[in-house]
């Protein structure tokens, strides 16, 4: 989806949903984006869907990434949502330590699609929020449970050297997905939360 269609779905489920609704978001900007905005494949996708002249001396993909997700945090900053979590991008192209496929010996790897250039979207994208002077957007982890781990990756039936690079596997998963939930938690209910014992 476009930046234009995310926000319009988010306005939509707003202006059908009952005015007492609560809503949590939890959104992320990161491997999908960079790859889009930064990959030679893309390049014909960019220049026919963004207009973009890539010849030019001024080009900087990384700048249209901060572009377009300052837009976006704006845009959630003041949506109608009583949590709003920002999950750093996830470690993806991991180049070394993978089981389930192999990695051809021939095949190269652009800096673009390395964890190099995810940690910098990382930073880019801390920026952006702590420059919005919004401190209702929490952030939470996606990259560092992600690094170590590039022995749990997604696993299909063919084994695809795509998917095997940028999605993490269930273990990863399930820990993020805990930490999502204790996030909720210490929201909708507190006092549950205070009362766990802790020993």
């Amino acid at each position: 989806q476009t930046l234009d269609e995310v926000k319009a779905n988010l306005t939509s489920i707003v202006e059908q949903s009952p005015s007492n609704e609560k809503r949590y978001i939890l959104f992320n900007s990161g491997l999908h984006d960079v790859d889009r905005l930064c990959s030679s494949e893309m390049k014909s996708h960019r220049e026919l869907r963004m207009n973009l002249n890539e010849d030019e001396n001024d080009f900087s993909c990384m700048e249209l990434y901060r572009e377009a997700l300052t837009e976006l945090v704006e845009f959630i900053s003041t949506y109608s949502a009583e949590v709003r979590v920002f999950r750093s991008t996830t470690a993806g192209w991991l180049r070394y330590g993978n089981y389930g496929f192999a990695w051809k010996p021939d095949k190269k790897q652009l800096v673009t699609r390395s964890t190099h250039a995810v940690s910098h979207m990382n930073e880019i994208a801390f920026d952006v929020i702590a420059k919005s002077g919004n401190n209702q957007i929490q952030i939470v982890d996606g990259y560092w449970i992600t690094l170590p781990r590039p022995d749990n990756t997604e696993v299909g039936t063919k084994q695809s050297t795509g998917k095997h690079l940028v999605h993490p596997g269930n273990e990863v998963i399930f820990a993020m997905t805990r930490t999502w939930y204790m996030l909720l938690l210490q929201h909708m209910c507190p006092s549950t939360i205070n009362n766990i014992p802790t020993k």
